[in-house]
């Protein structure tokens, strides 16, 4: 397998004093050891790159792995992550915010998942950190791929909705090459441009995959400067009233519908877990009862912690307890049943049934 190349493309405007200086010095030395294969700054007002110029002419003129541009006006956020990553030579891209810093392993811990895992990947791919040292941990959700088929299921969780629109992912160059955003709104995005650019990733490309990489980690700074504390009330109404329900909206019928199925010689219990939204019982009633099913007693149940069910589903959900008069229940009639009654109401969200082995009431 040919040896996989990243380049790092990190834009700017204001942050050479602070961290870039300090941070270019060691991505400078990676470059020497061909941990990083290329490096590409682009600086919105032109001052970093007056400053990096000055410190490193010497070091770029002879090297032409290393890129930097200025931008003869202000492009903005989006925008200008866009313009550095053009510049990119390398099929993949670690974007990284000027004021983060990612250490050798970061890369080499890239390179090595994208090694062993490339030939299952599609075209399109978001490699993401589990850990934005110190303050943003992701590693409950490790080693997970999300798609637009199953991203439901995680943006109950708050961390995910911050992993979403933390960035500084491995990212391949098509993908960002090939996105069409609108140019009208890109006052309202500065602080939520991450998460905005990946919705609209898994809106336009069908395959698309994020995963989030073990040991996948950088430092990521918190400061009183950052872009984003200083736009992010400017930005919340069009994060939660047009960016978030897209990601609801990425699809509207169950991926997989997972049945556990047990039975004992007297009654059974179905729960149904229904993610973000509840069921109406008549109407599920009457789809079990037209594909041959005899539910016995249907209602709620609150139950705030699932985790006594299945310690893979944490997610605060409603309970549905379908309870059937037959001594067996076939697991494809349910299964035909939610998944019919489901497409039949367009409803947007997943649905979990676990079969729980129950005595007679």
């Amino acid at each position: 397998m040919e040896s996989i190349n990243i380049s790092l493309c990190i834009p700017t405007m204001k942050r050479f004093d602070t961290f870039l200086q300090k941070n270019l010095i060691s991505y400078i030395v990676a470059l020497t050891k061909n941990i990083i294969d290329e490096i590409i700054i682009c600086d919105e007002t032109g001052e970093d790159y007056e400053k990096i110029m000055n410190l490193f002419g010497d070091v770029i003129n002879n090297d032409t792995r290393i890129q930097v541009h200025k931008n003869e006006s202000r492009l903005g956020v989006f925008k200008n992550k866009l313009k550095v990553c053009s510049f990119a030579k390398h099929k993949y891209i670690a974007l990284i915010d000027s004021d983060n810093f990612c250490d050798e392993k970061y890369f080499i811990t890239a390179k090595e998942y994208i090694q062993k895992n490339e030939g299952m990947f599609p075209s399109s791919i978001i490699l993401s950190p589990s850990f934005a040292k110190p303050n943003f941990s992701f590693k409950d959700f490790e080693n997970n791929i999300i798609t637009k088929h199953n991203i439901r299921q995680f943006m109950y969780h708050d961390m995910f909705l911050t992993l979403l629109n933390t960035g500084n992912y491995i990212l391949t160059k098509c993908s960002i090459e090939n996105i069409i955003y609108d140019e009208s709104i890109m006052h309202k995005i500065t602080a939520c441009d991450v998460i905005y650019f990946n919705l609209l990733l898994f809106q336009q490309f069908e395959d698309l995959e994020l995963h989030i990489v073990k040991n996948l980690e950088y430092s990521h700074v918190v400061h009183d400067g950052s872009t984003y504390l200083n736009t992010i009330q400017n930005c919340l109404e069009y994060r939660d009233n047009s960016v978030i329900p897209g990601y609801y909206k990425l699809t509207n019928k169950p991926k997989n519908l997972n049945i556990i199925n047990d039975i004992n010689n007297k009654s059974i219990q179905y729960y149904l877990i229904c993610s973000g939204s509840k069921i109406k019982i008549d109407n599920m009633i009457n789809e079990f009862i037209k594909h041959g099913l005899n539910p016995k007693e249907v209602f709620y149940m609150n139950h705030p912690n699932t985790h006594d069910l299945t310690e893979n589903f944490k997610l605060d959900s409603n309970k549905l307890k379908v309870i059937f008069e037959q001594t067996s229940v076939s697991k494809e009639k349910i299964s035909r049943a939610c998944k019919h009654y489901l497409c039949l109401k367009n409803l947007f969200f997943s649905l979990y049934v676990l079969l729980v082995l129950k005595k007679s009431l």
